[in-house]
C-alpha cells in the first residue's frame, strides 16, 4: 500500500482522529473505494453483477424495506468488505420516539463506580444503570408485549402510510469512552415487519463491457 495515500485517507475521513485508529485492513478498503468508486467485492441479491449507479428494485412494502433504488458502493466495516448495495431512492421515515436513556453498563465499571464517587456521578449524568431494566417500548408497542400485533405509521414522499407488524424485543448497543472504549446496552420493544427484506450478500464484481450493454 502507498503510505502517502493511506495517510491522506486517514486525514480525509471524518471521525478517525482522536481515540479511534483505523485498522490497516479497513483503511485499504476505504482507499480502494476512493480510487475506484465503481468497484466492489460483494453485492446483495439486488445488485449482484450490476454496475454501481444502475437502477435496482427490492420487493416488499416500504415498512419491510422494499422499493426502487440504485446500486451504491458501500464500505462494510463489520465484514471488512466493499459492497454493492441497493439503496432506496426514497427511504421512509419512521419516528419511534424512544427515550435516550435506559442503558446498562458493564459490571466492572459499576464495581469501579462503587469505590469512586466521581465516576458514580458521571454514570448518573449519563442516565445509565448497573441493573437490568425492562424493555423500553417504542410508541407503537406501548402497553404491548413481545409477539403482539402492532401498527406503524411512517412517512414517504409526503404521504403518511400505515403498516401492520409485530412487537419484537431487541438489544441496542452504544459505544462510549470511559477508562477505555466501552459499550452500554438496553432492551427495546419495537414494532417490526413480519417479513422484512433480508439482504443476501455474495462474492461479486461489476459486469464486463459486454454485459453493460444490456443493463
Amino acid at each position: 500500500m502507498r503510505p502517502h495515500l493511506l495517510l491522506c485517507l486517514l486525514l480525509a475521513l471524518p471521525g478517525l482522529a482522536g481515540a479511534d485508529v483505523l485498522p490497516p485492513d479497513l483503511a485499504a478498503i476505504y482507499l480502494k473505494a476512493r480510487e475506484n468508486p465503481k468497484a466492489y467485492d460483494r453485492a446483495d441479491q439486488f445488485c449482484d453483477g450490476r454496475s454501481i449507479g444502475t437502477p435496482c428494485e427490492i420487493p416488499g412494502n416500504p415498512f419491510e424495506g422494499g422499493g426502487s433504488g440504485h446500486c451504491a458502493q458501500e464500505v462494510n466495516t463489520a465484514s471488512r468488505s466493499l459492497d454493492a448495495r441497493c439503496k432506496l431512492d426514497d427511504p421512509p421515515s419512521l419516528e419511534r420516539q424512544l427515550p435516550e436513556g435506559g442503558f446498562q453498563v458493564s459490571k466492572d465499571l459499576c464495581d469501579m463506580a462503587s469505590k469512586n464517587p466521581d465516576l458514580a456521578n458521571n454514570l448518573r449524568s449519563m442516565d445509565v444503570s448497573c441493573e437490568p431494566a425492562a424493555a423500553i417500548p417504542d410508541r407503537f408497542c406501548q402497553g404491548r408485549k413481545p409477539g403482539d400485533a402492532c401498527q406503524v405509521q411512517l412517512g414517504q414522499g409526503g404521504r403518511n402510510l400505515s403498516f401492520s407488524g409485530r412487537c419484537t424485543e431487541e438489544t441496542q448497543e452504544r459505544r462510549f469512552y470511559m477508562y477505555g472504549n466501552r459499550y452500554k446496552q438496553r432492551q427495546v420493544l419495537l414494532c417490526q415487519p413480519e417479513h422484512p427484506v433480508i439482504r443476501d450478500y455474495r462474492r461479486s464484481s461489476p459486469p464486463g463491457w459486454l454485459k453493460k450493454l444490456f443493463e
